[in-house]
């Protein structure tokens, strides 16, 4: 069994180059190499496939298009072979009328299916389930090869944590989400009777002379429009969830680092203005009024608790919190997280204001 699966992942791992690609305005240790390397994508990889020199090296033999780097990416730096956007749209409409969704890993026979095809359970986030379950999915049914045999089981388990931390923010919003992985074949598509489809022969000749009945309805998406404008996938599908909830201001959910969380300021702050122009979701921002005080702005709802703004503080004035208020998650306003005037001595902020001198 174990050299039949691997030789079938490695065979389609070398039709051609399925390498994640690699955004590097985004990645944490291209943007800022000398404030702590950020290793989510290497410690991830079942495979061993990502040498980090800071930024990720993927080598293209050993990577097997899991899509665990993409997954775990705190800002969507690396883009799986499938991308979620299209695992969420197919996901979505293949639930059934009870709420169960099935999925397939790609080591699963390639004949037909009654379910939607995923390069490997490893690759599958926490937000896309959160998304799910708050689009009535309440079973989800995976699909896989014998795991213990197959190259990829060292993602295993970061697939059942993804699961979990799922369950632990849908919680506080009464909905329950479980799911049930199995190596059975799964049912075969179920047979349907040919339809006819209603077009005519003089109705199809119409339509060639008018192009314009050709055209398919715009189908409206926050999803896709949050990525149109920027916004990284996962974001995307968190926010399009939360914006379906009713959620009461009280309700908090932990901190998950690399995936949604919130910031805090000390007195430590000197208003250099450096975390914003390294944070790569636009969490941060800033402003100077005519008198000369700062404002550090904050939006829960863009950050991933990335870190990032941490670590490249050299005064140590930002922190993570432990927990992050669900509607700040949901609904996108930035709020006054610092405000003071800067430091006399430039030497304490030797970048500060450069823009504000102008």
């Amino acid at each position: 069994m174990t050299p039949v699966i691997n030789e079938v992942i490695a065979a389609i791992g070398q039709i051609g180059d399925f390498t994640p690609t690699y955004a590097g305005t985004r990645c944490l240790n291209q943007r800022h190499q000398r404030a702590g390397q950020c290793a989510s994508c290497a410690a991830v990889c079942p495979t061993h496939a990502i040498t980090l020199t800071p930024i990720p090296v993927i080598d293209g033999n050993a990577c097997l298009s899991c899509g665990a780097c993409s997954a775990a990416c705190p800002v969507g730096a690396l883009q799986g072979v499938r991308t979620l956007a299209e695992i969420w749209h197919d996901a979505r409409s293949a639930m059934d009328s009870e709420g169960h969704l099935a999925l397939s890993c790609r080591a699963v026979t390639s004949s037909p299916a009654a379910t939607v095809r995923i390069p490997c359970a490893c690759g599958l986030p926490s937000e896309l389930y959160v998304a799910l379950g708050m689009n009535g999915v309440r079973k989800v049914l995976l699909y896989t090869a014998s795991c213990a045999s197959c190259a990829l089981v060292g993602g295993l388990v970061r697939a059942e944590e993804s699961f979990r931390d799922a369950q632990q923010l849908l919680e506080p919003l009464g909905i329950e989400l479980e799911m049930v992985r199995t190596d059975e074949p799964p049912p075969p598509l179920p047979q349907r009777p040919p339809q006819h489809s209603g077009v005519t022969r003089r109705g199809f000749f119409s339509a060639l002379l008018k192009p314009q009945t050709l055209r398919v309805p715009e189908q409206t998406d926050l999803v896709d429009s949050l990525i149109a404008q920027g916004v990284n996938t996962r974001r995307a599908l968190l926010i399009n969830a939360l914006q379906r909830a009713q959620i009461e201001s009280s309700t908090s959910v932990p901190t998950y680092a690399g995936h949604w969380g919130a910031l805090i300021a000390s007195d430590a702050c000197i208003g250099c203005q450096m975390c914003p122009q390294f944070c790569p979701t636009a969490a941060l921002a800033s402003n100077v009024d005519a008198e000369g005080r700062v404002t550090l702005w904050f939006d829960a709802a863009r950050c991933t608790a990335c870190g990032l703004c941490v670590r490249a503080c050299f005064k140590h004035a930002l922190a993570l919190t432990e927990s992050v208020q669900l509607n700040q998650l949901a609904n996108s306003e930035y709020r006054a997280l610092w405000n003071g005037r800067p430091p006399n001595n430039p030497l304490k902020s030797p970048q500060a204001f450069k823009q504000s001198r102008k």
